[in-house]
């Protein structure tokens, strides 16, 4: 039985190694977009005096808005530049209402998986919050932006981690639900 503890051993080090090192590509983009969301979050708690969750959400959903609409019409943006078939006959193309419907029900797509993924999002941004508050507290001679970047680390080490032990289909399944549910 020891033995077997002293094989585990290692394994479970360098397995905690890798996520901490594998969430560091991740943790980026998720620090610049905690910024962003910041800023946003105070202009829109200026305006409305909502909550810190209804703006934190509302942050969340704008961003993850421009987002997947980036991700759900970029493939048909980079396919519109290599297609070089001239003009199309006026017989052969769609007419514009069918186009603009198809447009229409795109950002309505994008709509309901922004508001589904800023769901998604909201565990992990409470889990950022609960590490900044902690750094505040225990470290209140660091800036700011050093307990931003470290509470950002430390949700996107969560989030790697529900997502690779727990819920591995769950980037495969996000999409799915983006560009086919």
């Amino acid at each position: 039985m020891p033995l077997d503890i002293l094989i585990l051993l290692p394994r479970i080090f360098f397995s905690v190694l890798d996520l901490l090192k594998g969430s560091l590509p991740v943790f980026i983009p998720v620090f610049i977009s905690a910024l962003i969301a910041g800023w946003l979050r105070e202009r829109i708690a200026a305006k409305t005096k909502w909550n810190w969750i209804a703006t934190a959400l509302c942050a969340t959903f704008c961003l993850v808005w421009v987002a997947v609409l980036l991700a759900y019409f970029m493939p048909y943006l980079t396919s519109l530049q290599e297609l070089d078939v001239g003009v199309v006959p006026s017989m052969f193309s769609p007419p514009i209402a069918a186009i603009a419907a198809s447009y229409i029900y795109g950002i309505l797509r994008v709509t309901l998986a922004a508001a589904v993924l800023s769901l998604i999002l909201l565990p992990f941004e409470l889990v950022g919050l609960y590490i900044f508050e902690s750094a505040q507290k225990r470290f209140p001679k660091f800036p700011r932006i050093a307990n931003i970047a470290l509470s950002c680390y430390g949700a996107t080490v969560v989030g790697a981690a529900v997502v690779v032990f727990l819920m591995p289909e769950a980037v495969t399944g996000l999409l799915y639900f983006i560009y086919f549910g």
